[in-house]
């Protein structure tokens, strides 16, 4: 019965359903977010096309104008926004990512030898050796995350000038909620619509303004209990308070 609800949700043709209160509730109907096999491909800076997910970094990189950038790509997948850097300025950025453990484990082995100097993998922000990243970003990754105050908070011992925020759905609401994603038929997923005024107050709390703000995708994906005007993409960038 479970499957032919799931299955019925689908053919709704909304790319998320539904809408909870908290993560754990939304947690109970999901599947596995990301179930890896070898088949996994390092995407290379020659197999670069589109790059809306991540249009801003490279200009910030410009701005930088420093030589030795690390930064700090939490679930930036098989194509770490270095490689997205590298295709679009020509630099190649030192950066560590933050993905799964079986996830590192398979991605490991695909990266190309001459990138392995640059990118990095680990499992944990626990497991991370450096004492400072100018740049955090999250690309599309942070609204997946059951404790992502927790984890913001242990990336401030870094450091890092700027948070960079992209492709993440906000709403006008006081609150957070939670609903499910659908981009895989059959697959479902929890996945945070954030309160706009709430995170801009939280990183505020933790010493960090917002300079830059590009909203988008309005009323282009469908929720069976959301108008499409009340919510929509974002990218955001946040600099450290001096």
């Amino acid at each position: 019965m479970n499957f032919i609800f799931k299955s019925f949700r689908h053919f709704k043709k909304s790319q998320y359903f539904n809408k909870y209160t908290t993560y754990k509730k939304a947690l109970k109907e999901s599947d596995e977010y990301f179930d890896p096999d070898d088949n996994i491909n390092f995407v290379t800076p020659d197999d670069i096309g589109e790059w809306q997910r991540v249009g801003i970094l490279p200009i910030i990189i410009s701005v930088l104008e420093k030589k030795n950038l690390r930064i700090l790509d939490y679930g930036g997948g098989n194509n770490p926004i270095s490689v997205y850097i590298k295709a679009t300025t020509n630099l190649l950025i030192k950066t560590d990512v933050i993905e799964k453990k079986e996830y590192c484990r398979i991605i490991e082995k695909k990266i190309p030898k001459k990138y392995k100097k640059y990118i990095k993998y680990f499992s944990s922000i626990d497991q991370l050796k450096i004492k400072k990243y100018d740049i955090v970003c999250f690309n599309s990754s942070i609204q997946y995350l059951e404790n992502y105050r927790e984890e913001i908070i242990k990336i401030k011992k870094f450091n890092p000038k700027y948070i960079i925020i992209t492709r993440t759905n906000f709403q006008n609401e006081k609150k957070d909620f939670y609903t499910l994603e659908s981009i895989v038929k059959g697959t479902y997923h929890p996945y945070i619509f954030f309160s706009y005024k709430k995170f801009l107050n939280f990183l505020s709390t933790n010493k960090y303004k917002l300079i830059f703000c590009n909203k988008y995708d309005r009323n282009r994906y469908k929720h069976k209990s959301i108008k499409g005007k009340d919510f929509c993409h974002m990218d955001l960038v946040f600099v450290k308070n001096k």
